[in-house]
């Protein structure tokens, strides 16, 4: 969820550090209530009130320390991996284009299309100035 929104928010034109920022400060809520919950529900079973709980306790905290572990990754790790890996994306894509030329077949293509239009839009005028 936090990729994804940090996602659209590079698609609205926002710089990759404000879209990873923002989409932080947006997603920190749900993940924290999520994590507290779950954490929340785990704690019976991690303190062991009764004699078939005292078993399953060294489970309990387990799984306590692995929420806790997953939600500071999701938080300072994925969002750090996610700028770099997108950078290197970037990077490897914009080299690729400029060693297959297409960065200037592109050009060519814009300005055929450029041409085009003003060719169609000049003959529309004179059609409608000659009636």
């Amino acid at each position: 969820m936090l990729v994804d929104y940090t996602n659209q928010l590079l698609d609205e034109g926002k710089s990759m550090a404000d879209a990873v920022i923002q989409a932080g400060r947006v997603r920190l809520r749900p993940i924290l209530m999520t994590t507290l919950a779950l954490i929340a529900g785990m704690l019976p079973i991690a303190i062991g009130l009764n004699e078939a709980s005292k078993q399953r306790t060294a489970m309990g905290v387990a799984v306590i320390g692995g929420l806790i572990s997953s939600t500071l990754l999701t938080l300072v790790v994925v969002p750090a991996a996610f700028s770099y890996i997108e950078r290197f994306r970037r990077w490897s894509l914009k080299k690729a284009h400029k060693l297959a030329g297409i960065e200037k077949l592109m050009k060519q293509v814009e300005a055929a299309e450029l041409k085009a239009k003003t060719v169609t839009i000049e003959k529309e005028g004179f059609s409608e100035i000659s009636k």
